[in-house]
């Protein structure tokens, strides 16, 4: 599996949480200490991304409230469109349209948007997904689990 050691520490698992407006959560919440490298799961290439928020954010008194984040797109083994999004970065390393490798280090945790402490959120999605549809993990019929099968497999 790609690099991610020692932090492969889940605090809060989605199926079953939910957000304080009664959402979903279906993700997967990666408790770190602020400024952990966030690494691709996946080769591919970076969809889109968005940075430029306090990387520890004060406020948290909203759902929504604008976090930095990275949508990275790769193809699984039968040839689909996939999309892993990032978020709660306290900033990333690269830019859209820049091809990635598994295991590189593309930006770093913090606590940026309506977050609760320095981690990183994560959840994969079915199909390239937009800045706009970031969110729509929340309907069954587009998101990936368990991680497995969103992790590459390098050795």
């Amino acid at each position: 599996m790609a690099k991610s050691y020692p932090f492969r520490k889940v605090f809060g698992i989605g199926t079953k949480w939910r957000y304080s407006n009664g959402m979903g959560h279906f993700a997967y919440d990666y408790l770190t200490p602020m400024g952990t490298d966030v690494l691709a799961v996946r080769d591919g290439f970076i969809i889109d991304c968005h940075e430029g928020e306090n990387p520890n954010s004060p406020g948290r008194n909203y759902s929504g409230e604008p976090s930095n984040w990275i949508l990275l797109g790769y193809r699984n083994r039968l040839g689909q469109k996939r999309t892993v999004y990032y978020q709660h970065l306290s900033d990333h390393l690269v830019t859209k349209g820049q091809k990635v490798t598994a295991g590189q280090h593309i930006g770093n945790t913090g606590n940026s948007g309506n977050s609760t402490g320095p981690h990183c959120h994560i959840h994969a999605m079915k199909g390239w997904r937009t800045r706009y549809e970031r969110y729509w993990n929340y309907k069954t019929a587009y998101r990936i689990y368990p991680p497995s099968l969103v992790w590459a497999k390098t050795s």
